[in-house]
């Protein structure tokens, strides 16, 4: 009986024990649980034809939060997360509400609506129109009133305060106070999905041989010692030609990993930089007291604490390091020799600028040290800057992009279709001046 009651015993005390032991965790059964974060997008920005906005610029692939679009000239296509596709003729003022709503403030839009989107709403102060399977043209402007035009099926007009009326294909109406009044239906007077896709494709050609032509002028700048375009390339060989020296095989740099990509525009090549041994490997052996880092980047995540753009291989006082933090940061470092046994490094960081929404963007990123501030500049204009001190040179040297001779995992997850380096600090006006001609 003793034996059996000290087996009962040692059963309990483990029982206890295995509580403490074995208690699931606060997330869940398991420790590795996770959040997922909730989706924010309700559209995507399709293409865009020499469009201006109100604020920063928007590119086409651009995923669109609820937000207030503000196309001050120029036209863009939308499309809504459930299919809805809304051409914006500018000026116009378009509120995304969710994936199948929309308010015009003001302005003039086009909205092909196929069957998965049926139900597709646009508001505005005095009329909203719901869709039933259709194409409609809706027109606000100021000091005259709402018009909507119907293209193809139909849709239910609701004046404010007054009942639907169903308008079919080939009908429009003019809302006024009194109610709806039935005018003459002008569909050619409305901008078509298809018609400004072929515009933004030409567009885009015309763009692509005006930058080639540009380009040269940053090639042949007397302080340019780096000008990678990717388009003269030499696959087979994996090199990249430094457009600066082309004839100079020690210029050039050398393709470690990384695939190939589009560029900014139809037929313009860029280097997909993805896995932890893509790179760019390179030599810039004139050392420098000033310089400009520029680079045209299509950035698809920043996973990393520092996401190397540029780092001199060997930790020497003046060595450079180009860098996007985590939360979008762009950062320069400049090692010092202070006495220790390693140089110490000297960083500037601007406020974030490559956010969640930039992501999946061409971004043209820039930085510049004159000697004593460091300067970084995001799609043509100041993000932050910050005093450095002076070393006695800036040294390259052995180099790489998108990656770094290090212990550490610092790869940069992103396509390139441009870099330079020059040993001179460009202007404000000059770095705008290359983003304008280079914008997609």
């Amino acid at each position: 009986q003793k034996w059996w009651a000290i087996a009962v015993a040692a059963a309990a005390a483990l029982v206890v024990l295995g509580f403490f032991w074995w208690r699931p965790s606060p997330a869940g059964p398991s420790s590795t649980a996770t959040v997922e974060a909730p989706a924010s997008g309700v559209a995507v920005v399709a293409c865009l034809d020499n469009a201006e906005w109100e604020g920063d610029a928007l590119q086409a692939g651009a995923v669109l939060t609820p937000t207030t679009l503000r196309l001050k000239s120029g036209s863009a296509l939308v499309d809504f997360f459930t299919g809805a596709r809304v051409v914006l003729e500018g000026p116009t003022e378009l509120r995304l509400v969710s994936p199948g709503e929309a308010f015009l403030v003001s302005g003039k839009i086009n909205a092909h609506v196929p069957p998965q989107a049926r139900g597709f709403t646009v508001g505005s102060t005095t009329v909203k129109v719901v869709d039933l399977g259709t194409e409609f043209g809706f027109e606000c402007r100021t000091g005259r009133d709402p018009e909507v035009h119907v293209f193809q099926g139909k849709v239910d007009v609701i004046p404010v305060g007054q009942p639907a009326q169903t308008l079919n294909a080939g009908e429009a109406v003019r809302a006024s106070g009194t109610g709806l009044a039935r005018i003459s239906a002008a569909e050619t007077t409305y901008l078509k999905p298809v018609t400004l896709e072929q515009r933004s494709a030409a567009r885009a050609v015309e763009n692509f041989a005006a930058w080639r032509e540009g380009g040269r002028a940053l090639s042949d700048e007397p302080a340019a010692a780096v000008h990678f375009t990717f388009d003269d390339a030499d696959a087979a060989a994996h090199r990249v030609a430094n457009q600066c020296f082309p004839g100079s095989m020690t210029s050039q740099g050398s393709i470690v990993g990384s695939g190939w990509t589009d560029g900014r525009w139809p037929g313009k090549r860029a280097l997909d930089f993805r896995s932890e041994g893509d790179r760019v490997r390179l030599i810039v052996a004139k050392p420098m007291t000033t310089v400009t880092l520029l680079a045209w980047l299509r950035v698809s995540a920043l996973p990393r604490a520092q996401n190397v753009i540029l780092s001199s291989d060997v930790a020497q006082p003046g060595a450079l390091r180009w860098h996007l933090t985590q939360p979008g940061e762009l950062r320069l470092e400049i090692a010092r020799d202070l006495g220790r046994p390693k140089p110490d490094w000297e960083a500037v960081n601007s406020p974030p600028f490559l956010t969640p929404e930039r992501l999946g963007q061409w971004t043209l990123l820039a930085t510049t040290f004159d000697g004593s501030t460091i300067r970084h500049y995001g799609n043509g204009r100041l993000i932050g800057s910050g005093a450095s001190f002076t070393p006695p040179a800036l040294r390259i040297d052995t180099a790489e992009l998108a990656n770094w001779n290090g212990d550490t995992k610092r790869n940069l997850a992103a396509a390139m279709d441009e870099f330079a380096i020059l040993s001179r600090a460009l202007s404000a006006e000059e770095i705008l001046s290359l983003y304008q001609a280079g914008k997609p």
